[in-house]
């Protein structure tokens, strides 16, 4: 963060470097060229070769895919996330965590990234699957942990052994993507074969249809869009949590202001996902005098 905020007093909204001996990166600060890159001129862009990287864990999904095909499986996930849908997530969301914390102890010693990593994976899996954190876990975040820790351990090296040579992590992340494809693939067989409608997220993408052709997407699809949505809703996340409740904690009067909001807003009920509007502190003070995108952009992965 110090080398970037250098680099913008130093040259301004646009600079240009090099990061190792082959890759030139641009950092771009200006909001109307971010704009053009990300909105109104996309399709003059493509993503970085790094994405590739994350190509044999989440495939052709939204965060790798580019052009028409990018643009097509955006058609068919936006009904995922319409108003209806976000409600009954929340409502899970707000489950999962009550249902996680009700087993703390008052003075308790906890590791909160490992917390924010279970409640991800219980929320993730509950709106993804319909399934209960044990059953989540077991089933999908036990290979998904090891397939991601080794994409991580590759995308950091400057030289990487190409996957077909047999090393021995070449090997272990094989194998930990074999076994991820046979539960998410054995997953979606089972549902197609279910007489039972769900509104979870997986039945939500397998009944979607592009209203251009009437088509749906294949089973490799829904699976890659699974595993990029899986991957943004439980790491990213939680990693994003634990660094907010980390910069609350640098802050005690944010802090002090934060529990008293919540006490006079819902007291000893459950909180519902209304609730959430009337939550002046955390929506305006901290997210904007705290900077939070900048706080979870700034700290490193954990």
């Amino acid at each position: 963060m110090g080398f970037l905020t250098r680099l913008s007093k130093e040259y301004g909204e646009v600079a240009k470097f090099r990061l190792g001996p082959f890759q030139t990166v641009y950092h771009v600060l200006n909001p109307d060229l971010i704009k053009q890159i990300l909105v109104t001129k996309q399709q003059s862009f493509v993503k970085s070769k790094d994405f590739n990287l994350l190509k044999p864990l989440i495939g052709e999904g939204l965060l790798t895919s580019e052009k028409e095909f990018h643009m097509r499986q955006r058609r068919l996930i936006q009904p995922s996330f319409k108003k209806t849908h976000i409600s009954q997530y929340a409502k899970d969301m707000i489950d999962v965590t009550m249902d996680y914390i009700s087993t703390w102890q008052h003075d308790d010693e906890r590791s909160i990234t490992k917390d924010m990593m279970n409640i991800t994976l219980g929320i993730i899996s509950k709106t993804m699957f319909s399934m209960e954190f044990k059953d989540g876990y077991e089933i999908v975040g036990k290979p998904l942990e090891t397939a991601l820790r080794i994409t991580v351990k590759r995308m950091r090296k400057i030289f990487r052994m190409p996957l077909w040579v047999p090393t021995k992590i070449n090997r272990e992340y094989k194998k930990a993507l074999q076994r991820l494809d046979k539960v998410i693939y054995g997953i979606i067989e089972k549902r197609k074969n279910d007489t039972v409608k769900h509104e979870d997220m997986l039945g939500i993408l397998m009944d979607a249809r592009d209203a251009d052709d009437g088509l749906g997407m294949s089973s490799h699809q829904v699976r890659d869009e699974l595993m990029t949505i899986f991957l943004a809703g439980h790491e990213t996340t939680a990693n994003a949590l634990s660094w907010a409740l980390y910069a609350i904690s640098k802050h005690p009067e944010i802090q002090v202001k934060l529990f008293n909001e919540v006490n006079s807003i819902i007291g000893q009920l459950t909180p519902k996902p209304e609730d959430f509007r009337n939550y002046n502190t955390l929506k305006i003070s901290f997210m904007k005098h705290f900077a939070f995108t900048r706080h979870c952009i700034s700290y490193p992965v954990m």
